[in-house]
């Protein structure tokens, strides 16, 4: 394969519909890594919200274990 189409996707068919892709490593290691922060940031901003709305891990450990 020749290095301008390492990052040509492969669709994987069925039925007439794409139902996968297959990526590079680098792509996948790339996109993975994205997500990742994506995953990161979104549960920083979640904390903060929660420190900022008076929520404590005592609070937290209460409402877990409320099973009304």
């Amino acid at each position: 394969m020749s290095a301008d189409r390492s990052t040509e996707l492969v669709r994987v068919m069925r039925h007439d519909r794409v139902v996968g892709v297959m990526v590079s490593l680098e792509d996948y290691e790339a996109m993975r890594a994205f997500y990742a922060d994506r995953l990161l940031n979104a549960m920083d901003n979640a904390t903060d919200a929660a420190r900022q709305a008076g929520l404590t891990l005592e609070k937290l450990a209460e409402l877990l274990a409320d099973e009304s």
